[in-house]
């Protein structure tokens, strides 16, 4: 979610992050589209 809405503070905070590994849902961009993907691998874990 940081990523989302403060790109610029996630960046600071974590820089070796790779940021491919933001599109959750595969269609080549990372946005709001990429949250319900995300919260259903939070739940499946």
């Amino acid at each position: 979610m940081l990523k989302l809405v403060q790109s610029d503070v996630y960046e600071a905070q974590y820089p070796g992050c790779n940021p491919d590994n933001t599109d959750i849902n595969g269609d080549s961009r990372f946005n709001n589209f990429d949250i319900d993907p995300f919260v259903d691998l939070l739940i499946a874990s």
